[in-house]
């Protein structure tokens, strides 16, 4: 779960704008799409700073950006990881979403039974 001043930050109406005011500045080409190594700084410029230092100091592993990019647009061989200016600050959400439930040290399983596989439940194998 977000922390209650980040939370109010991301659906604050500002955030919208700040947003917007980040993607516009690495947009250097007036495309009004971000892609690669652009897209990367201005998500790190966009999300709150405990997050950017968090992946800046690799907390989260390296897959992150290849992760939230691909798994945000659905992209594959044929799609192109791009994000637009009017879905970035849904990007932003979805990376810390992303952050929160796939990488987050915070996670638990409820049940140690939801961890197993259906075979490793089945004692009669063994």
């Amino acid at each position: 779960r977000l922390p209650k001043a980040v939370r109010t930050r991301v659906l604050g109406d500002a955030f919208l704008e700040e947003c917007w005011t980040v993607f516009k500045k690495h947009d250097v080409f007036g495309k009004e799409k971000l892609e690669g190594m652009t897209l990367w700084k201005a998500l790190l410029e966009a999300l709150p700073e405990m997050y950017r230092k968090a992946i800046l100091s690799n907390q989260y592993g390296w897959s992150l950006q290849q992760d939230s990019i691909y798994a945000f647009t659905g992209c594959g061989r044929d799609g192109e990881p791009t994000v637009s200016l009017i879905k970035f600050p849904e990007y932003v959400k979805f990376t810390l979403a992303l952050i929160i439930y796939k990488y987050s040290y915070n996670a638990k399983v409820l049940d140690c039974k939801m961890a197993l596989k259906e075979q490793e439940m089945d004692h009669s194998k063994r």
